[in-house]
């Protein structure tokens, strides 16, 4: 059976390029978030730098019907917690607490979800991309091949498998952004 993107695992540079989109996306208003929990500035840095962390080592487990700024804002909560008992600081008030969440989800959904889009985006360029320049992405990207390896494989250069994927990578870069326009998300 031939493999297809679609029914593999999203990996390696693809995952980190779509979990870079998401980071840029997010980091303010989780900022903010994390300030309101945390007095001291560096040590809410210091949160949301870490939950991203805890983010992309779990991001194969995210439900992607659920709100992903909520499930990051979870994670940032538990988080602002265990740093309150550490420098005793004393716990919030369940009731401060829901009402900052609301707060932050009233201002992250009104950020459009580019990262979703994004991905959504990159699958279907993938597809339309060509067959020689499929493979080798395929091969580079979800296979984790050296462009040595391509080459050995294709019968062709070094030089020649860069080339190949510097035109994937140009190609898919316009395409999605063609796709993002075309679904009004902004480019940033």
């Amino acid at each position: 059976m031939k493999r297809t993107v679609e029914n593999e695992p999203q990996t390696g540079r693809v995952k980190l390029k779509t979990f870079e989109i998401l980071v840029r996306q997010y980091h303010r208003p989780l900022l903010a978030y994390a300030r309101a929990l945390v007095p001291d500035s560096p040590a809410a840095e210091d949160l949301v730098q870490e939950a991203f962390l805890v983010a992309y080592r779990r991001l194969d487990d995210f439900d992607p019907a659920r709100d992903f700024a909520a499930w990051l804002r979870g994670i940032i909560r538990h988080q602002a917690m265990a740093w309150r008992r550490e420098n005793r600081r004393g716990a919030l008030p369940p009731q401060v607490l829901d009402e900052l969440e609301a707060k932050h989800a009233v201002w992250t959904s009104s950020i459009p979800e580019r990262g979703t889009d994004a991905m959504s985006a990159l699958r279907e360029c993938l597809t339309r991309l060509g067959q020689n320049l499929r493979d080798v992405v395929d091969q580079f990207y979800f296979n984790d091949h050296s462009c040595a390896q391509i080459a050995d494989r294709c019968e062709s250069t070094v030089p020649a498998v860069k080339k190949r994927l510097q035109r994937a990578r140009e190609t898919l870069a316009q395409c999605v952004e063609s796709k993002l326009q075309e679904t009004g998300v902004k480019h940033g």
